[in-house]
C-alpha cells in the first residue's frame, strides 16, 4: 500500500510540473475480432432459430347429440394469439434483407415466411371448418395454427459504427387448420 501511495504521489508531482506521461502502444496482434470481421463483410449471421407450432384462433365448442341433425356446422374463429412478423435490433437494419436471408437460411422447401408487419389472417364472419356433423356425436371445435419462428442474428456494422447490429426476428409460416 505504501508503494501504491508513493506511485500516485510521484504521478501527481510529475503532472503538476508540466510533464506528460507517454504510453507506448502495444504491438497489435494478427488476430481479427469478431466485430471487425462482421463489419467487414456486412453479412447476416444466424444464431439460434426456434420453430414452434402455436394456435392463433379456436372456434366455439359445438356439441352434437345423438340423433341431432348437424348438417353444415360452421365454426367461427376466436383469436387467442396475434402473431405479427417483425424485427427488433440494436440498430437500423433493412427488414426485407433480414427476412430474405432467414428464408434462404431455413430452406423451407418452397414455403414462404411472413414478412415484416404481416399478421396471420383469420376468417371473417363466414367462418371456417364447415362440415356435415350429422351422425357424429360429441364435442367439436376447430383450430387455426401457424409455425412461429424466432431467430437471433448479427449483421455487419450499420453506417460508420464499429459495432455489429444484433437482434431477433419473429415471423411465421404454414397456416394449418384442425
Amino acid at each position: 500500500m505504501l508503494a501504491a501511495t508513493a506511485l500516485v504521489a510521484t504521478a501527481c508531482t510529475a503532472s503538476s510540473q508540466g510533464k506528460e506521461a507517454k504510453a507506448t502502444p502495444s504491438p497489435r496482434s494478427g488476430a481479427i475480432s469478431v466485430a471487425e470481421r462482421a463489419c467487414k463483410n456486412a453479412r447476416i449471421h444466424w444464431g439460434k432459430i426456434r420453430t414452434e407450432g402455436k394456435p392463433v384462433a379456436v372456434s366455439q365448442l359445438v356439441r352434437v347429440k345423438k340423433g341431432e341433425s348437424a348438417a353444415d356446422v360452421t365454426f367461427h374463429a376466436i383469436p387467442v394469439r396475434k402473431v405479427t412478423a417483425g424485427v427488433a435490433a440494436s440498430g437500423k437494419v433493412p427488414a426485407a434483407s433480414v427476412f430474405s436471408s432467414l428464408e434462404r437460411h431455413m430452406s423451407l422447401g418452397g414455403k414462404s415466411l411472413a414478412h415484416n408487419g404481416e399478421s396471420v389472417p383469420l376468417p371473417g364472419a363466414a367462418g371456417f371448418g364447415t362440415a356435415d356433423m350429422t351422425g357424429k356425436t360429441g364435442d367439436y371445435l376447430s383450430l387455426i395454427g401457424v409455425q412461429v419462428v424466432e431467430a437471433s442474428f448479427v449483421q455487419g456494422c450499420a453506417g460508420n459504427e464499429k459495432t455489429p447490429v444484433h437482434g431477433t426476428v419473429t415471423t411465421w409460416y404454414g397456416k394449418t387448420r384442425a
